[in-house]
């Protein structure tokens, strides 16, 4: 028989949102013999029928509809210093191709796919206020610095805290490029979220996320659900529920497990909430997912 979920995952997360009142880069025309980049960006799965098309490899973490590519280089032929390609407007789904990177092997390629522009966001980086687009022009030790979350800083990497949901990302190391034809690569796209989320208690009342909203555009970003902890036996859902109140507007919902594969299907509202709505999907076995929800809310729990 199936078990029913325990207690505390059956509320697994309210999320209540507070609101304060208060140019692409050209790409080149492709020519016979000229050196590509190739990749397609996924998207989310069809609420119909998407069982069957669960290990599509298309199936990855990214934002529906239009966003926007960042392409980071490190090491290689192009030196130490990037270069940064971007941003590019691509639909989800769309395959990108380019000549723009050069022929040879790099240390890293760095992907992220983002829900909106990113080149205006500022933060504190060595006693300076940086914009995106000037800290992804670091030299390569530097930078490195800025995308480190595990040996030389303390909590979310720095670029991670600054990008918060916004966007998905990958980085491809090594890499190397051959000359005069076309290089395919294969994306893993994983949510990168920085303070976007919550480490998941048994208590249900400690399982809410809050951050301030907009009434008056919609939000679209990934929250990450860390330390969902059931005994291996267990084979039920992993619930999320998004409560009424004030009436907020829902677009797509859909969650990934911490791989970036989607989990489950995908839920498309459109509408603001009259009564409580929950997502469910299987628990996959891991300790981290993320959900990726659109709103505009003065207020959403």
């Amino acid at each position: 028989m199936k078990k029913n979920a325990p207690r505390f995952l059956t509320g697994i997360l309210a999320v209540l949102v507070l609101i304060t009142l208060s140019c692409s880069m050209d790409l080149e025309p492709v020519k016979a013999g000229d050196t590509e980049v190739s990749f397609t960006i996924g998207t989310l799965l069809p609420p119909a029928n998407a069982l069957v098309l669960q290990n599509s490899p298309s199936a990855r973490a990214v934002a529906p509809g239009l966003g926007y590519l960042y392409i980071r280089t490190i090491g290689g032929p192009t030196g130490s210093n990037g270069p940064f390609y971007g941003p590019f407007s691509l639909a989800s789904g769309d395959t990108f191709t380019t000549t723009n990177i050069p022929a040879g092997t790099y240390e890293g390629i760095g992907i992220l796919y983002a829900t909106e522009r990113l080149d205006d966001l500022t933060t504190e980086w060595e006693g300076q206020t940086r914009t995106f687009a000037e800290l992804m022009r670091l030299p390569d030790d530097k930078f490195k610095l800025l995308t480190d979350d595990a040996d030389l800083v303390d909590g979310p990497a720095p670029l991670d805290l600054l990008l918060d949901g916004r966007a998905s990302g990958e980085l491809l190391s090594p890499v190397t490029i051959a000359a005069n034809k076309n290089n395919p690569l294969s994306l893993t796209l994983v949510p990168i979220c920085g303070t976007s989320g919550i480490t998941m208690s048994e208590i249900p009342e400690n399982n809410v996320y809050t951050e301030t909203g907009a009434p008056d555009r919609i939000i679209r970003k990934f929250i990450e659900l860390d330390g969902i902890v059931l005994p291996p036996e267990y084979t039920g859902n992993l619930i999320c529920t998004i409560a009424a109140d004030g009436s907020p507007y829902i677009g797509t919902v859909a969650m990934f497990g911490e791989d970036g594969r989607q989990v489950g299907t995908t839920t498309t509202i459109n509408a603001a909430l009259t009564a409580n709505r929950t997502v469910s999907v299987p628990w996959t076995g891991g300790d981290t997912y993320y959900l990726y929800i659109e709103y505009r809310a003065a207020s959403l729990s």
